[in-house]
């Protein structure tokens, strides 16, 4: 039968096979001549809340210590290889297999890898993924480990010393059985409530918890609040809420709050008056002019605009106004445009006379409105004002 060496089979690389056979002649108990050199980047809380935060830390020293207490791997400053990152303008998530700021990285730091790695909370236990770049190759090895105690940590360095050494070392034992995550922060927090509406409910993770009071320079104090997400929410009547824009709909304002350990959360009420939210949303354009004592002549007034839609369509449009005032009468005429409606129009108004005039051009309604008064001062406001909504349409 034909014999195969290791290195035809695929498998060990060409670098293990002569350091193998370099053991071998020696008698040396290794398969790696020289240390490498490792640098352990940022942890990463990937449930994106600050009560799991401390996990950071717990995972990085537990590491850190396994590591660097293997003869075969010399650990490097971690503050050396962000200082890189950040001379080259270059972030840890764009650390990726294949790519030659790996290279490049390595070449400035003197790291033969780079560790960096992710955890999420999957309620009784946490998943942990570690990322090993070789800065050599820019390839990647990726160590997965599931559970909730020091254990899992400690296996997760094994098999990296055993990948960058060689060797088999022991590290978890019946005293790292404890739990990581027992060891969180469960001081209580608390809320710094600030409202001017009275009264109205307060609702905290949907349990009512008293009233407003009106005065909206001394807070409303929660205490005694577990860290973690909490949601507070006002009822403050049928007229006053919150308004999700640009579809409209309404409901009594609330938000989510992230309640860290020992700590206070300043809030402010964000409640509004619908109506007068309608109203100031309704108004496109709105101006008011005034020709003084002795005008007599002509003036353009003229500008584009654009709005968003409920169904979050954005509507353009563009308008020209010209007033042509006279000894006898003010004279207006113009021209609106609203996507591919339009409008020309005009309208006069006498001396010590006023008129006014409105009407619809696509999805919006023209108004305009003029006063010759006396000691010749002539007033006009011109307006667009939306269509598809209005006050009350809450109700």
């Amino acid at each position: 039968m034909e014999k195969k060496c290791l290195f035809e089979k695929g498998l060990i690389g060409l670098r293990q096979l002569s350091i193998f056979l370099i053991i071998l002649i020696s008698g040396m108990g290794t398969l790696y001549a020289d240390d490498v050199s490792l640098a352990t980047l940022e942890i990463e809380n990937l449930n994106g809340t600050s009560d799991l935060d401390y996990l950071k830390g717990m995972i990085s020293g537990l590491l850190l210590f396994d590591l660097s207490s293997n003869g075969g791997i010399q650990m490097v400053d971690r503050r050396n290889i962000e200082a890189i990152l950040d001379e080259q303008n270059l972030q840890l998530s764009g650390l990726t297999a294949g790519s030659s700021s790996l290279i490049e990285i390595g070449k400035i730091g003197a790291a033969d890898y780079l560790l960096k790695g992710t955890y999420v909370f999957l309620g009784t236990e946490l998943l942990v993924s570690l990322s090993l770049f070789d800065t050599t190759t820019a390839g990647q090895q990726t160590f997965t480990g599931r559970g909730y105690t020091e254990n899992m940590i400690h296996q997760l360095a094994e098999e990296i010393i055993l990948h960058l050494t060689g060797q088999r070392v022991s590290l978890q034992d019946p005293d790292s059985m404890r739990s990581i995550l027992s060891l969180k922060d469960e001081t209580p927090g608390q809320i710094s409530f600030y409202s001017r509406m009275y009264p109205a409910e307060i609702f905290i993770d949907g349990e009512f918890a008293g009233y407003t009071t009106g005065n909206s320079r001394t807070p409303i104090i929660f205490d005694d609040l577990s860290p973690g997400i909490h949601n507070i929410k006002l009822n403050a009547g049928e007229d006053f809420g919150m308004i999700n824009k640009p579809e409209f709909t309404f409901e009594p304002w609330n938000t989510d709050v992230e309640i860290r350990a020992g700590k206070n959360k300043v809030i402010r009420d964000g409640t509004v008056d619908f109506n007068s939210v309608i109203y100031d949303s309704m108004q496109i354009v709105s101006e008011r002019k005034t020709f003084f004592d002795g005008f007599r002549g002509t003036e353009v007034f003229e500008s584009d605009f654009s709005y968003v839609d409920r169904e979050g369509n954005s509507v353009e449009g563009a308008f020209s106004l010209t007033a042509l005032i006279t000894e006898e009468k003010a004279v207006y005429s113009w021209t609106v445009t609203v996507d591919d409606k339009i409008m020309e129009e005009g309208l006069e108004v006498p001396f010590n006379g006023y008129d006014d005039f409105k009407g619809p051009v696509g999805s919006l309604e023209w108004r305009i409105d003029s006063r010759f008064a006396q000691y010749d001062r002539v007033s006009l406001n011109y307006s667009l004002w939306r269509r598809d909504i209005a006050q009350g349409m809450y109700r």
